[in-house]
């Protein structure tokens, strides 16, 4: 009997000294610990450096200007001299039309203002000399204008019967044939300025602050052509729904090419101070910005936005970090901005 009251009192005392120690190390009833203090984080010492940006873009040649040449005048084609594919100068017929009575017509002109001069310069003698009123010089005047613009509008119409290239370049397609009936506006044919030749491409928002009009690149043309150029053309607006910019440069090439090829241009970029970093350690908060979780030298979490300036097979660049940071490489996920952490190096 006194072994087992003894094992019970000891056994009663044990629990209860028990249930004390537990009540007295409860976390809850401690309010000075908060999650995440001296949690163990590892960091990696980054340090800005020196960057030499070279992006490639993929795009397309085409020419420099692309017009559809229309009639002025309505009537029926009667040649077409240059056939597609031709390359023409600035000047050469493209189209012809039917004169009709055209050149009669300004012959007639022509006339007319003839006899309205001579009839204004009688006019104008009489009334020097008292025998004519204003009014009737001014009639004369007014028929002297009419006559003249009547030549012109009949000079514009024979000129109109050539339809001609605007400018050096290829007939990309005739869109009249001989026997067919042409009004004011309908297309006579569509060519290409192909001198020069224009690459373009579009570059993402973290690109475009880097280039420049002038800037040099290398175009390459299928697998063995390969030409300098120069940006000509930077757009100031993002396209709405890509959220690219549309660049162009104007090729140094002698041999005409056909437009529309796909081509791909290398464009080196000026050297940028940035920071080298694995995917991993970015993150996107609620509002999309992209961020970096660093240790500061209070030892407590800091997110900092940052900006992507290239990506390489080495890894990330960014900028927007201090020039020396602790950047958080494993832990991140379990710690908040502010928390107090231990910290333990990752080396190389």
């Amino acid at each position: 009997m006194n072994k087992t009251l003894l094992s019970l009192i000891f056994t009663v005392l044990l629990v209860a000294w028990l249930a004390s120690g537990a009540l007295g190390d409860d976390p809850q009833l401690d309010t000075s610990v908060t999650a995440g203090d001296n949690f163990s984080v590892r960091i990696v010492n980054s340090e800005a450096q020196a960057h030499q940006l070279m992006i490639e873009l993929r795009g397309r040649v085409d020419a420099d200007k692309e017009v559809l040449v229309a009639a002025k005048l309505q009537g029926q084609v009667i040649a077409t001299p240059n056939r597609e594919g031709s390359t023409v100068k600035a000047g050469d017929v493209l189209c012809e039309l039917e004169a009709g009575d055209r050149y009669y017509q300004l012959e007639r002109a022509e006339s007319a203002v003839r006899l309205a001069e001579l009839e204004y310069e009688g006019v104008s003698r009489l009334t020097n000399g008292g025998l004519q009123s204003e009014l009737a010089l001014a009639n004369a005047e007014n028929a002297l204008a009419a006559a003249r613009l009547a030549e012109r509008r009949a000079e514009l119409a024979v000129s109109y019967l050539k339809i001609t290239a605007p400018f050096d370049g290829i007939v990309e397609k005739l869109l009249a044939d001989e026997g067919s009936y042409i009004k004011i506006g309908m297309g006579c044919a569509r060519m290409l300025d192909v001198t020069p030749m224009i690459f373009s491409a579009q570059v993402s928002e973290s690109q475009v602050r880097y280039l420049s009009v002038g800037q040099v690149a290398a175009v390459e043309i299928g697998d063995s052509l390969e030409v300098s150029s120069a940006l000509r053309f930077i757009s100031s607006q993002a396209d709405p729904i890509t959220r690219n910019y549309t660049i162009e440069s104007v090729l140094t090439i002698d041999e005409v090419i056909p437009a529309g090829l796909t081509a791909k241009m290398r464009l080196k970029l000026a050297e940028v101070e940035a920071h080298l970093l694995a995917p991993s350690v970015l993150s996107l908060s609620t509002d999309g910005v992209l961020r970096v979780k660093i240790v500061n030298d209070q030892s407590r979490v800091e997110y900092v936005p940052v900006s992507l300036v290239d990506e390489t097979s080495a890894g990330i660049w960014v900028d927007g970090l201090p020039q020396r940071a602790r950047v958080i490489a494993v832990g991140g996920e379990f710690v908040a901005e502010g928390d107090q952490v231990s910290v333990e190096l990752i080396e190389g």
